[in-house]
C-alpha cells in the first residue's frame, strides 16, 4: 500500500518539522509545496494513474487555499479512490464517515486563520521585526522596533548593576524594590537575566535569535559575565547562592562530601556574633573567619600557578574554529546578495536563507562570549593579593569566588582544598 504524505507551507515557513511528523505517521514519499502547489499537480495525476491508496495530511487546510476549494478537492480524491487520512495528536484519523468529514471542514476556517497569522509572523522574523505582544519591562515598542524606555529602563539597569556587583539575584530583587518601590518576583529577576531583548537581541518562538536589532541595556562582556554565574550557580542550593556569606555553598566536607552549613550563634545580652561552618553528619564546627582567612590564603598561592598551567591552547583553537565559521557565515550572506541581483535566487529564498544565516551566527557568537576572559592572568594577578581581599565585603568577596572557584573541600585540622573552575 502506497501512503502519500503531503504538506503546504508557505515560503517563509520551515517544512523540516513537518516532513519528520509525516514520515514518522508512515508515509512512504513526502511531497511538499511552498507559494505554488506545483508537487501537488504532480501528486494528482499520479493518483488519476492508480498510484496512489493513501494522502497522509498535517492539516485538511494543506488542500487549498478556501472552504469551496479545499471540499472540492476532497470530492475529487474520494472520485479517485485515495483514502484521505489527517494526522491529529490522538493519532491518525481516516475520512471513513460523513460525521468526521463534517469536523474537519468545520475546523477548517480556524486552520486557514491560523495559517494565515502565522504566515504574517513569520514574515516579520525574516523582516527582523519585534514579535507581537507587550514590550518587556524596560522597553516600549515604536513601529515595529523596541526602544528603551526612560524610567522603567532605568530600573532594570539598576537591576543589573547590583547583580553584577554582588552576583546575588535575591538582593538585586530587593534592592530594586527598596529603591523604585518596584515589586517583583525572583523568578522574574531570573527571566530578566537571560532576556534575550536586555541585550539588543530578539528572540522568537521557533527558537531563533537575531542579535543587535534594538539597543541594548546589557553589554556583551556583563552577559556573558551573568551568563557565567548562572550556570555556576545550578550547582549550588537556590538559598545559598544568594546568601550574604561568601563561602555559602562553596564548602564541602571532606570526609562525608556534605555541604557544610553556616551557623551564627550569639550570647545573651551581647551584641558579638559568632560564625561557624558546620557539618552535621560529621558532627564538627569550624571558625567561619578563620577558615575565610584560610581560604584567601589559598587562593592566592594556588590561583597564579593555575592560571599558569592553564591549556589556553586549546580553548584558543576553539574560539578560532568558530571564528572561521562565522566568517563563513558571513561570505556565504555576501554570495547571497550577488545571487539575488544575478536573478538567480528569488527574494523570498534570499530572506529566509539569511534569517537562518543570522540565527546560526548568533548562536555562534554566543558560544564564543562563553570563554574565559582574555584577561584571565591580569585578573589572577589583582586577586592574588591578600590586602585585595581584606578591602572588599562579603557579598564582593562572594562575587569573585563565584567567579574562580567550582568547590572548597574542608576537614578539621586540614586545609582547604580548592577546585577551580579552569
Amino acid at each position: 500500500m502506497l501512503s502519500i504524505g503531503y504538506a503546504f507551507r508557505p515560503s517563509v515557513l520551515s517544512l523540516e518539522a513537518d516532513r519528520d511528523r509525516l514520515q514518522n505517521a508512515g508515509a512512504t514519499e513526502i511531497y511538499c509545496d511552498r507559494d505554488e502547489r506545483l508537487h501537488y499537480a504532480e501528486l494528482w495525476q499520479r493518483a488519476q494513474s492508480d498510484e496512489i491508496d493513501q494522502l497522509l495530511l498535517l492539516n485538511l487546510a494543506d488542500l487549498g487555499d478556501s472552504v469551496a476549494e479545499i471540499g472540492q478537492r476532497l470530492q475529487e480524491w474520494e472520485q479517485a479512490n485515495v483514502a484521505i487520512q489527517v494526522v491529529t495528536e490522538a493519532g491518525i484519523e481516516e475520512a471513513g464517515d460523513l460525521d468526521t468529514v463534517l469536523r474537519w471542514m468545520s475546523e477548517l476556517p480556524r486552520q486557514l486563520r491560523s495559517r494565515q497569522v502565522a504566515v504574517g509572523h513569520a514574515r516579520s522574523r525574516l523582516m527582523q521585526k519585534s514579535p507581537p505582544g507587550r514590550p518587556p519591562f524596560g522597553y516600549k515598542r515604536d513601529r515595529d522596533r523596541y526602544v528603551p524606555d526612560r524610567r522603567s529602563a532605568a530600573i532594570v539597569r539598576e537591576f543589573f548593576d547590583r547583580f553584577l556587583l554582588y552576583g546575588s539575584l535575591r538582593d538585586a530583587v530587593r534592592h530594586v524594590r527598596r529603591t523604585f518601590g518596584k515589586t517583583m518576583s525572583v523568578a522574574t529577576g531570573r527571566r530578566w537575566l537571560t532576556q534575550a531583548a536586555y541585550r539588543g537581541d530578539l528572540e522568537y518562538k521557533d527558537g531563533a535569535t537575531l542579535r543587535d536589532i534594538h539597543p541594548a541595556i546589557l553589554t556583551r562582556d556583563e552577559a556573558a559575565q551573568i551568563d557565567r554565574w548562572l550556570r555556576r550557580n545550578r550547582s549550588i542550593a537556590p538559598r545559598s547562592a544568594s546568601a550574604p556569606r561568601s563561602l555559602a555553598g562553596l564548602v564541602f566536607c571532606q570526609t562525608c562530601e556534605q555541604s557544610l552549613r553556616i551557623v551564627q550563634v550569639t550570647q545573651r545580652r551581647k551584641a558579638k556574633q559568632y560564625l561557624y561552618l558546620r557539618c552535621d553528619r560529621c558532627g564538627y564546627s569550624l571558625n567561619y573567619d578563620r577558615t575565610l582567612t584560610q581560604v584567601i590564603r589559598q587562593v592566592c598561592a594556588d590561583l597564579p600557578q593555575r592560571v599558569a598551567t592553564f591549556d589556553g591552547a586549546r580553548i584558543s583553537q576553539a574560539k578560532q574554529a568558530i571564528a572561521k565559521q562565522i566568517a563563513k557565515n558571513d561570505s556565504i550572506l555576501n554570495s547571497l546578495m550577488q545571487l539575488e541581483e544575478a536573478d538567480i535566487l528569488d527574494a523570498d529564498t534570499v530572506q529566509l536563507r539569511r534569517y537562518r544565516l543570522a540565527a546560526k551566527t548568533a548562536r555562534l557568537q554566543q558560544q564564543l562570549e562563553q570563554f574565559p576572559p582574555a584577561s584571565l592572568s591580569d585578573i589572577s594577578a589583582t586577586v592574588s593579593i591578600e590586602p585585595f581581599w581584606q578591602d572588599l565585603t562579603e557579598s564582593e568577596r562572594r562575587r569573585y569566588f563565584r567567579e574562580f572557584i567550582r568547590r572548597i573541600a574542608i576537614a578539621p585540622e586540614v586545609g582547604p582544598e580548592i577546585q577551580f573552575f579552569f
